[in-house]
């Protein structure tokens, strides 16, 4: 579940982190393939290949998070969304450093919407 959050948050690290022309011309690719990992990973949940409870210094995050079946329906809704905006992106945005900057905000708002739609209590909203 953590998973959800987490990678989205790293993609945008490491491509902001290795900001060359190389990784600009791919990082459409890079956020399609995040879409299609977050759908399939939804769709079918024997793709799942790590386990569900993460623990990180001490605190448990699967307890923050729940996914329920509303929730699976949003997280679905979330990487189509996803999915269709990066490749209107990539044929409407013609400059390559603002299509870059397009998928760093993409994945941005997917990581924030998915954080929204599994968080278990208003609390841990915030």
């Amino acid at each position: 579940m953590i998973a959800f959050l987490a990678v989205p948050f790293l993609l945008v690290v490491i491509l902001s982190l290795v900001n060359t022309s190389g990784v600009r011309r791919y990082a459409v690719a890079v956020g399609v393939a995040w879409s299609l990992v977050q759908l399939l990973w939804l769709l079918f949940p024997q793709t799942r290949l790590v386990s569900e409870q993460a623990t990180v210094s001490g605190i448990d995050f699967a307890g923050l998070f729940a996914l329920d079946g509303l929730s699976l329906v949003f997280l679905i809704s979330i990487g189509l969304v996803g999915l269709v905006t990066f490749i209107t992106g990539q044929a409407t945005i013609a400059d390559e450093r603002a299509r870059f900057s397009f998928v760093n905000l993409v994945l941005l708002v997917m990581d924030g919407l998915n954080g929204l739609v599994t968080v278990r209590d208003l609390f841990s909203l915030y």
